[in-house]
């Protein structure tokens, strides 16, 4: 899609070598989120319908609310399992050193993992194994096509926030279990819902908000945690400390200062121009263009 890294074809490869790279001459490992955004998609962007597991609108974002997607049918589920694959493959081929599933934030794989977005009455859904399904299929698929030793792992819910049957905290430890069962080498542990506490400001700040999500999927798994939320340096510091999580991820903090980790590398945190939690990074990224990219 305009303004999107895609990998949906063969021919973004070239371009894709070239950034990992530059990544790489940089002294740094270089991994692509693979995601489809199902029903958040919308059809004048993507001049298609959007799909879902269930033609359920979205209520997660405002300005998509309305839309409702078409349901996707058995052979399009086996074929968007494949798809996920090849553009696996294909990073790979690209130079990249792994791959992460975006299966959290409402998009397509999250869409099945939620009961509030899964409706169906087949072999993918009902239980949260049948829920999960999709996912699991996608990480064997993976393994299969990029062979042994090629890092794969999935961002997922720890929970959702502020709505009735969502993902619990339960079921987040379940499928991530699941997940490493299936071949996953990491999980990386995030949040969502309209009161999530990774996108809400208040006058205080408070990092590391979802460190405790984190700390019960990793009492579930073997395979490294991954923790994102609000975490300042000094804080991921803390979480690593006490063991809540192996690695920590930052995101918009890098987006306000670029030299984020170059300054905290070289103790100089003073230095730093601090993310506000004003969210027009976010809103950016929600601006018209935004749709199903990586994998279609």
């Amino acid at each position: 899609m305009e303004n999107q890294l895609g990998i949906s074809d063969d021919r973004f490869i070239p371009g894709l070598r070239e950034l990992a790279g530059v990544i790489h001459r940089k002294g740094a490992k270089a991994a692509v989120q693979l995601h489809h955004g199902g029903r958040i998609a919308r059809s004048e962007i993507i001049l298609m319908p959007p799909v879902a597991p269930s033609p359920l609108a979205s209520f997660d974002y405002p300005h998509l609310r309305g839309e409702v997607p078409k349901e996707l049918t058995l052979d399009e589920i086996a074929g968007l399992v494949k798809s996920f694959a090849e553009a696996a493959v294909r990073a790979k081929k690209a130079g990249f050193d792994g791959v992460e599933l975006h299966g959290a934030h409402g998009y397509l794989i999250d869409q099945f993992l939620s009961p509030l977005s899964n409706k169906r009455r087949d072999i993918y859904g009902g239980n949260l194994r049948k829920r999960a399904r999709f996912l699991i299929e996608i990480i064997r698929a993976i393994k299969e096509k990029t062979g042994p030793g090629y890092p794969v792992w999935c961002r997922i819910n720890g929970r959702e926030y502020g709505v009735e049957g969502g993902t619990s905290a339960q079921d987040a430890q379940e499928t991530a279990r699941m997940a490493q069962e299936a071949g996953a080498d990491a999980i990386h542990v995030t949040a969502v819902g309209p009161t999530s506490p990774i996108n809400l400001t208040s006058p205080q700040f408070v990092p590391a908000v979802i460190a405790d999500l984190a700390e019960g999927i990793k009492k579930a798994v073997t395979v490294p945690v991954i923790v994102v939320g609000k975490i300042t340096a000094e804080a991921g510091e803390k979480v690593l400390a006490e063991g809540k999580a192996d690695l920590v991820s930052i995101g918009r903090p890098v987006l306000a200062d670029p030299a984020y980790w170059s300054k905290v590398a070289s103790n100089r945190q003073e230095d730093i121009v601090p993310c506000i939690l004003c969210m027009r990074c976010r809103d950016d990224v929600f601006s018209p263009t935004a749709g199903a990219s990586g994998v279609r």
